[in-house]
């Protein structure tokens, strides 16, 4: 008999080797409040997300300076910038993700919330 034991959404990864990595998406459109990472950082990596506009532009109080570093291995950790993680004054906007990432793995990103 045997047993299987998966993470949740971990199936497959965007990963960065500890000389580090960055991944930008597309541009989209959110609703929702709060961002939520699904992400294995080990014990020497650390991921920090940038907020850009439509057009690749770091939205003022988004950038990587402004994000606390995620470090250690979360289904579901709160990114905050400076302290700050509401979300809902961009929601409807077009903007784009840029995760910044050394010796990680992201399995997944969600905003949550009204």
């Amino acid at each position: 008999m045997s047993r299987l034991v998966q993470r949740l959404d971990g199936f497959v990864s965007a990963d960065a080797a500890y000389d580090g990595g960055q991944l930008t998406t597309l541009p989209m459109v959110f609703e929702g409040k709060h961002l939520f990472l699904n992400v294995d950082t080990g014990a020497l990596g650390s991921v920090r997300v940038e907020l850009q506009d439509g057009e690749g532009r770091i939205i003022p109080g988004f950038g990587q300076d402004d994000c606390a570093s995620i470090n250690g291995n979360y289904v579901e950790r709160l990114v905050n910038w400076k302290g700050k993680d509401d979300l809902s004054a961009l929601a409807g906007r077009v903007v784009r993700l840029r995760f910044i990432m050394r010796s990680t793995k992201l399995y997944a990103f969600q905003f949550v919330g009204e």
